[in-house]
């Protein structure tokens, strides 16, 4: 009986200490991370996607913003190509 309980207990004290490296091991690999990026992401791509760094996000959306730009003016061009005469 007493042998049961020693390892119960032990059994228990493995389970706790694995739980905690799996839980600090997370915490390390986010903490390494910027928020808002992927763990895959190379070092010098974080500061575009940091969260907390606005002018990474300021730069993403000028370029979006550049290529609705791009997609508008292709599509007024072929709308109005058909008028344009020599």
């Amino acid at each position: 009986m007493f042998v049961a309980s020693e390892r119960k207990m032990r059994a228990h004290q493995v389970l706790t200490f694995l739980l905690l490296f799996v839980i600090t091991s997370v915490a390390s690999e986010n903490a390494s991370t910027s928020r808002g990026c992927g763990l895959d992401l190379l070092p010098q791509y974080v500061s575009l996607c940091d969260l907390d760094a606005i002018w990474g996000i300021v730069v993403e959306a000028v370029a979006g913003a550049g290529a609705l730009i791009t997609l508008l003016l292709m599509l007024i061009l072929l709308v109005r190509l058909p008028f344009i005469k020599e």
